[in-house]
């Protein structure tokens, strides 16, 4: 992940916070919740191996009552799983994999032998899969001790994705994709032509696509061969997003956000003036959100009409998470967790004591995120006695 952090330090500057700036929609309604096929309640970085980012069971907190956090020993990247006992599991640039209780409880650490920025994946059995600037993909188990460890050809700053049939996709700096199998042999890799700082994503059809820095978004079978690539405008270290209709969302760093469909025809896109390093998250209704580095967050309708924009307080690269009644979630580098209602109005917003590149997990009405302040945040609503 060294080179996407220097590439997120080119592009940090000093912002001001500025009001709020929001075009209507004429009512905020409830979204049809899709089926998918999931270990856990948020297993993985974006919810689902679709990288939807959309919370079908949870609409999150109300009012930001800090429950728990928990200090790492570095700043945190990564982005959070959540299990079923609501475990949670992040890694930190101190080098570790942590697991911690539904309370905050510390569980067990795993140290792997460099900076890891990698959000973890839970699989089946509860297997967790995370990937580490020592160019390894760790598998450990629910007691943190090590099943297998792969050696890819670099830094390892993707979040891993689970197929359905257990296999396990992830790319890598050195310009792969790799498709590993559960017991931790390789079945197949594919070259791009730059580093691959996105995620791969996995339709429900089992097709999988992912960005690299060749501009390319490449659409690969199960056996890893080329379907298609789409060139956009620039690199892409956004990660796609894969509705139910099998459309591909993603962003890249020209500014541009484009909607392909599942054979790679253009249905729109969108330019900003800033590069996107957000990744999109979609409902599905094709509702799309997406941060910018212009510091505002926008929405579009399925159509790629924008139905409103709102100034945060600085540079947005963490990911939003959209719930069933629309209201949206994400992290700012100016430190603060944000909560818009679905007509882009800012709720309300919890300061940490540093920049959020983590993107939320949400369950059980409990908001999850880390923060360059070396902490695990956990928001919920205390109930009172």
């Amino acid at each position: 992940m060294r080179g996407r952090r220097l590439l997120l330090l080119i592009f940090i500057t000093a912002a001001l916070l500025t009001g709020c700036r929001e075009t209507k929609v004429s009512q905020v309604v409830t979204i049809e919740e899709p089926e998918k096929m999931i270990y856990a309640p948020w297993p993985c970085f974006r919810g689902d191996s679709s990288r939807t980012g959309f919370a079908s069971k949870c609409r999150g907190p109300n009012a930001p009552a800090l429950l728990w956090k928990y200090e790492t020993g570095h700043e945190i990247m990564s982005s959070p799983a959540v299990d079923e006992d609501g475990s949670v599991f992040i890694a930190s640039d101190d080098g570790n994999i942590y697991a911690l209780s539904y309370e905050g409880g510390f569980l067990w650490k795993y140290k792997t032998g460099n900076y890891a920025s990698s959000g973890p994946a839970i699989g089946p059995g509860g297997m967790i899969v995370a990937g580490s600037d020592d160019s390894f993909i760790y598998a450990l188990g629910r007691d943190g001790k090590l099943i297998w460890k792969y050696k890819t050809g670099y830094y390892l700053g993707a979040s891993p994705a689970f197929a359905t049939d257990g296999r396990i996709l992830m790319s890598g700096e050195d310009g792969n994709i790799y498709c590993i199998g559960k017991d931790g042999n390789l079945i197949w890799k594919f070259k791009t032509g730059n580093e691959v700082y996105a995620s791969p994503s996995i339709s429900s059809d089992g097709i999988i696509y992912n960005g690299s820095r060749d501009g390319n978004l490449y659409a690969l079978s199960g056996d890893g061969k080329l379907l298609w690539k789409y060139k956009a405008g620039g690199p892409i270290s956004s990660t796609c997003a894969v509705n139910t209709d099998g459309n591909i969302f993603c962003g890249d760093e020209s500014g541009g956000l484009f909607c392909l469909d599942k054979t790679g025809k253009l249905l729109w896109n969108h330019k900003f003036s800033k590069p996107v390093l957000s990744s999109p998250a979609v409902a599905p209704d094709g509702l799309c959100v997406i941060g910018d580095d212009d510091n505002k967050l926008y929405a579009f309708d399925k159509s790629g009409k924008p139905l409103w924009s709102t100034a945060l307080g600085n540079k947005i690269f963490s990911s939003p998470v959209i719930t069933r009644n629309k209201r949206v979630f994400t992290g700012c580098i100016d430190g603060n967790i944000y909560c818009l209602d679905g007509n882009g109005k800012i709720q309300w917003k919890f300061a940490t004591g540093g920049e959020i590149y983590s993107s939320p997990a949400l369950w059980d009405g409990r908001l999850y995120i880390g923060s360059y302040d070396n902490f695990i945040y956990v928001l919920g609503e205390i109930e009172l006695l």
